[in-house]
């Protein structure tokens, strides 16, 4: 997994993610042990464009 490059420096808003085949795992790194987010890695890049474009 690789630490999201938009995470605060305080470590109070860190988003890790992780590509698998065909799916994205999104985790909250202040969680160490909690739940994993899998979407389809297709859907988690239209997430990031909208992000980016601001929509």
């Amino acid at each position: 997994m690789f630490k999201s490059s938009h995470s605060g420096g305080n470590t109070t808003e860190c988003v890790k993610c992780a590509y698998a085949p065909h799916r994205t795992l999104i985790c909250d790194s202040k969680r160490g042990g909690g739940p994993v987010l899998s979407v389809e890695t297709a859907a988690w890049r239209r997430f990031v464009d909208a992000l980016q474009q601001g929509t």
